[in-house]
């Protein structure tokens, strides 16, 4: 349930950041005040939200597209 709960989270985190102005804004600040282990953090956190919000949408699509 936990692993459910996470993939949730990377999905809003990703439409979080391209819809919320404040939320991205926030974002931008940690990474520039952030050292190298808050940045590697921000880029695995955002690799992550990526896959989850948009790669994994789109094959769910194209899989129903495609069944027989």
């Amino acid at each position: 349930m936990s692993g459910f709960v996470e993939v949730i989270g990377y999905f809003a985190f990703f439409w979080l950041f391209v819809f919320n102005t404040r939320f991205r804004r926030a974002l931008i600040q940690e990474w520039a005040n952030g050292g190298f282990i808050e940045r590697t953090g921000l880029v695995l956190e955002g690799t992550f939200s990526f896959l989850v919000g948009v790669v994994a949408p789109l094959v769910l699509l194209a899989s129903f597209v495609t069944w027989p």
